[in-house]
Order: structure tokens, then sequence, then C-alpha cells
């Protein structure tokens, strides 16, 4: 399907008096009713209203309600964050000598200085990939994005060609009459886009972030990335800088951490989005009408090798874990991993080790799918990364490591604003995210759960000073590193009929 296009729908599309979407289209513009969007959409939105755009949805709203809060960084990150390929490049210069072309004007030798550059950077930049790849093979790393060391000298030759092309087809275009009252503002945006990316990677103390990743063979599969650093403040103007209308957020995994008062648990969120806490008010944190102490029970680890200093130990026991885990419920579990490379080494040695089927996320079927499958065998287990964490409810959880993040660009410029990265960004992650995946746990009062750290550094011998921020802000305080206390917890309600996967 096309992406909507208001202006072709409005003055091409036949079938514009009876499309349902371009109704609904019309729709938000005047309606006083409820909208529901997604958190894209309204950030969009926003964006519109703030740079005196045409909007979306009306604008005489006076409520908006966001539900997963903790999303909202990465939308408003994503709404910022500008993306180039080899190809998209190409296409912005080839559609610069087309319109140059148009006006009786020719730039072929520019363009060609410019192919010439923007190899030689593509080049460069491939090459770092290559060399990001050794390393984390060499060191068992994983990447996330790949880091971009912007020394390339071509780049200011790539930067200098495409202000002379966007320069020459600016002039000619303003200077002949026939195209003034044509619309080629996508085509000169583009290419002033492309200078403005090229500039802001020139500059030493850049106020972008930016990263790249590779999806095809060779340079030719390089796209590259920037976002602005300070989305926060930029996320502050967009959804609390409006006296027109009142933001509500809420969430279950908007707390970070447990202080002394309830306020210190918002810190990471208020961080990341300028909450202005002098005029805006903080719940405390709700009790849940569930029975944990009752119905849920953590099993930790003691005296697991380190799973980033020794991970092909850690690898090999935390399997040995899994498989006597897995004993206990006879399957019917989910495992979720951070990291692709450990889910994969796991499945591999997991698959031959128990009698039940295992099944891997993989790229070639839609979590969905691997959803349907596993449901559809009572005892199967699935081993999932990404969206794994908040896709799925069940009875039976096991979490092959604390989910950290790992590191890549934004990351490390967070921790580097930071006096101490560790506690200020990396345990806040680490802790929102494991909320969220005991969170696939909670749908009934009737249901139990079973939840399983395989790491160490959760345990009593561990001496890692983020270990009790871990336990006061998981909802579940029954916990053991006893496995034969699970064995019993989980016997208990062998008759219950939620020990099957929940629907």
């Amino acid at each position: 399907m096309k992406e909507f296009n208001p202006v072709f729908c409005r003055q091409n599309c036949v079938h514009k008096e009876y499309c349902f979407y371009y109704e609904l289209r019309q729709e938000l513009l005047d309606t006083n009713g409820i909208i529901l969007c997604n958190q894209d959409l309204l950030t969009i939105n926003l964006k519109k209203r703030y740079s005196y755009s045409k909007e979306i949805i009306t604008d005489k709203f006076q409520f908006v309600v966001i539900d997963e809060v903790h999303n909202l960084e990465s939308k408003v990150r994503n709404s910022y964050t500008m993306e180039v390929s080899y190809a998209s490049l190409q296409r912005t210069i080839e559609q610069g000598r087309k319109l140059a072309r148009g006006l009786g004007y020719t730039i072929d030798l520019k363009i060609k200085e410019y192919y010439k550059y923007l190899e030689v950077v593509f080049d460069a930049l491939y090459l770092q990939i290559r060399k990001q790849d050794e390393f984390a093979k060499k060191n068992d790393k994983e990447i996330e994005r790949y880091y971009i060391d912007r020394d390339i000298p071509a780049l200011q030759g790539l930067k200098d060609c495409v202000h002379d092309i966007f320069l020459e087809v600016s002039i000619q275009f303003g200077a002949d009459d026939s195209y003034r009252n044509k619309d080629y503002d996508a085509e000169l945006d583009a290419l002033e886009l492309q200078e403005t990316l090229w500039e802001s990677m020139l500059e030493p103390d850049s106020a972008d972030i930016f990263w790249m990743n590779i999806k095809g063979k060779g340079k030719k599969g390089i796209n590259l990335f920037s976002c602005p650093k300070d989305v926060n403040r930029r996320t502050e103007t967009l959804f609390f800088s409006d006296s027109n209308f009142t933001t509500i957020l809420t969430a279950a995994t908007i707390i970070s951490g447990v202080g002394d008062k309830y306020e210190e648990g918002y810190k990471y969120f208020i961080a990341n989005t300028n909450f202005p806490i002098e005029r805006g008010f903080i719940a405390e944190l709700k009790v849940s009408p569930f029975n944990y102490d009752e119905h849920a029970m953590i099993y930790y680890t003691e005296d697991m090798p380190h799973p980033s200093h020794e991970r092909k130990k850690f690898i090999e026991k935390g399997i040995d874990e899994i498989v006597r885990l897995l004993e206990i419920s006879e399957g019917k579990a989910l495992i979720l991993f951070t990291a692709k490379s450990d889910m994969e080494e796991v499945y591999e040695d997991l698959k031959n080790e128990v009698p039940y089927k295992v099944l891997m996320q993989n790229q070639t079927a839609s979590q969905s799918d691997t959803i349907t499958e596993f449901k559809k065998d009572v005892n199967s287990v699935v081993l999932g990364t990404g969206t794994y964490w908040e896709g799925i409810a069940l009875s039976n959880l096991i979490i092959f490591r604390l989910p950290f993040p790992v590191p890549e660009p934004i990351i490390d410029y967070k921790t580097s604003i930071c006096q101490d990265g560790l506690m200020e960004v990396l345990v806040p992650e680490m802790i929102i995210k494991l909320k969220q995946g005991i969170g696939r746990l909670i749908r009934s009062e009737k249901d139990f759960w079973l939840v399983s750290i395989i790491d160490s550094r959760v345990g009593e011998k561990s001496k890692a000073k983020y270990k009790q921020m871990i336990w006061d802000a998981l909802p579940i305080k029954n916990k053991t590193s006893n496995i034969e206390k699970i064995k019993k917890f989980y016997n208990l309600f062998k008759g219950n009929n939620n020990l099957k996967k929940n629907e």
C-alpha cells in the first residue's frame, strides 16, 4: 500500500468519494470526540503544530493521554531521526540533475565530482563496519548500531559538492519564470537535508548523534542515521509546553527504581523527557491487585560465571540451569535474551537437550506466527529477544541474563553526560526492561507466575551495587536460589489449568 498522500487523494484519486480511510482522515481534522492514535502519529502531529504546518488531527483537543509512556523518548527520537542510504543519496543527486536540465542548465561535472567523494566516504564507512565486526566476533560482543568515526577527509569535499549543486539548482529555479509555480519543494529539500547531514558530521561538537547499520552486501548496503542529542528538550516542547492541552502519562514500567521518596523512581524518565516537575504532578506507585506473595516466585542463581567476562562458561552453565527448570515445568516456557548471539547458541544446544519442541525467534517468521506455533504445543519452549520482552503472556518465564543495554552511540551519549553512567542510565534501562519482561506474566488474579533469572549478579553473594535496586523495583518479593523450593512451588499449583500458556 502506498503512503497516504492527501494532495493526491484530493486531486487525483477516483475512489475518494467512498474511501473509508480518506473520510476518516478528514474527520480527524474537525472531530469533537475522542481520537485514538499511536504515539508516532501524535508526535508527528505536534511537530507539525510547532512548525506551523497543517496538522493531521484537530487542534482543539484539551487532553492528551499517553499509555506505555516509557516508549515516548524513543518515539520522539525516531521522529527526528534522519536516515539515508547509498541509493537514496544517489536519487537525491539525480533528481537535482533532472531539475537542472529541465531548467536548461547542466551540472554534470559537479555531480561527477560528487560521486567520486561519495565512493571514498562509503569505502571508509564500510571499512569501519568490517573492523567493528571483527572486534565483536573476537570479543563475543553484540552490535546493535555501528559507530561512525567522522574523521574522513572526503566528507568536506562531499559537503561542498552538495552545497554547489543545491545552490546552482536553487538559483536557476528562482530565475526561470516557467518553473516558479511548479512543486519541486521535495527535490530541493532533499538536497538541503543532505548538505545539513554532511555539515553536521563535520562539526567536532555536533549537536547530533550518528550511527549506521548494513542491510545488504558491501558499502551499498550501508544506512546512515543521525538524530539530535537534545531529544528530552524537544519532548518537553511537544508535550509539556502548550497551555492549550494537558498531558496525562501512564505506564506500568515508568518507574525505574525505588528510593526513600517515591519521586526518586521517576528520575530517569524525567531526565529523558524534561517532564516539568515544578508544574506537573507525579503520582505514588499504585499497589498491584495481584497476590504476588502467594502466586509468584522468583528463582535466581548463585555462583554463575559472569555473563560478559566469562561468556562461554556462562552459556554452558546457563543451559544446564534452563534444562533443570524445564524439567520442573515440562517445557511450557518463554526464555528471554538481550543478545541474539546468546539466543542462537542456547537454541542450538537446547533443542538437543530437552524432549520438548524448542522454537526460536527468527527473521523469516513473524512474532505472531511463532507465538501461534508456541501455543499449539502446550509443552513447547520459545526463545526470543526484542519485542518478545513485551508481547507474550504466560506463567513460566526464564530471563537468561540481566537486560543491560548493548553499548551503542545513543546509550554512550546518555552515559557521557552523567556523573555515574552505570547507575543513572544503564541500570534504569535494565530495570525497565526487566519489569517489562516480568509484566508479561500478569493477567489474572487466579494465575500463578514463575520467574527465573539466570544471572548471579542478583544473588546474595553478588557485590553489584545495583542489586538491591532491582529487588526493590520488582513486584515479586517471594524469591529463592533453592531449586527444590521452586519445584515445590510449581507442584503446589500443578493442578491449576493456568499451568498451560495463557491465551
